[in-house]
């Protein structure tokens, strides 16, 4: 193996480096501890509405303003906002947040199935996840696996218990290749025992491990991968009567962070 995985292990671990996220955003005043991060702007926009959200600052964007929400719920402030979609981007937007002031995360995001049985809308919890793209390789060592932390895993089983519903756990393939999964790349990965792909969940773990940061991640399922053609199955966030039971989730969870 050539480049990334001939350096050792400080090459990763290095204190500091060239452009770091405080040259690009500054401190927000009254800013946050805690946040919530939905990768779909339909889903941010409901909850920001519903929890009458204020904007309080913005990711500045070549394709314009993403903004960051304050809500308060349950005597708490929290920030809300959008990721974009993919490793790389949802990163970035994660160290700048983070340099405003956020130090507890918890991200809401769609998911592919893996496994047939694994329906349209159920929920996906990532114990882990395979790491077939490249940013995390800058935050962590090159091992196969991310692992989310304990804490955060029991809090997620516990709000889920509390509001009834339903669940699995298992591995996340995590690609940054969305037009390259391959039936060969699939059936690998279902033999590695991954439940579900998507695009950014071991990356955000790895950056939120590196900075030391309270992380965890929920995924909700649309398409389905596993058989012989591609199944679209819909769009979540676009279901009124399934954003309304997903209204109180993501507050109850990262509030317990």
């Amino acid at each position: 193996m050539t480049g990334l995985f001939l350096q050792p292990e400080g090459f990763y671990l290095q204190a500091s480096a060239v452009l770091e996220p405080e040259m690009i955003a500054s401190p927000v005043p009254g800013f946050p501890e805690r946040g919530i991060s939905c990768f779909s702007r339909k889903l941010v926009e409901f909850l920001a509405d519903r929890h009458n959200g204020v904007p309080i600052a913005f990711f500045r964007t070549e394709e314009g303003k993403i903004p960051i929400y304050k809500i308060s719920w349950d005597g708490q402030e929290i920030a809300l906002f959008m990721s974009r979609v993919g490793a790389p981007a949802a990163v970035i937007q994660l160290e700048e947040v983070r340099a405003m002031g956020l130090r507890k995360i918890f991200y809401f995001g769609s998911c592919g199935a893996l496994d047939r049985q694994i329906g349209f809308g159920d929920l996906i919890l990532p114990l882990g996840g395979i790491r077939d793209e490249g940013t995390s390789y800058h935050y962590q060592p090159p091992e196969w696996k991310a692992r989310m932390k304990e804490r955060p895993l029991e809090i997620i089983r516990q709000t889920l218990n509390a509001l009834e519903m339903d669940w699995r756990e298992g591995l996340a393939w995590t690609t940054d290749g969305l037009y390259r999964e391959t039936r060969s790349k699939v059936d690998s990965r279902i033999r590695d025992g991954c439940l579900v792909v998507e695009m950014e969940y071991t990356a955000l773990q790895a950056a939120a491990d590196f900075r030391k940061m309270d992380f965890g991640q929920l995924l909700y399922c649309e398409d389905n991968l596993d058989g012989e053609d591609w199944q679209a199955r819909g769009y979540l966030p676009g279901d009124p009567e399934l954003m309304e039971r997903w209204l109180e989730l993501p507050f109850r969870i990262v509030g317990g962070f």
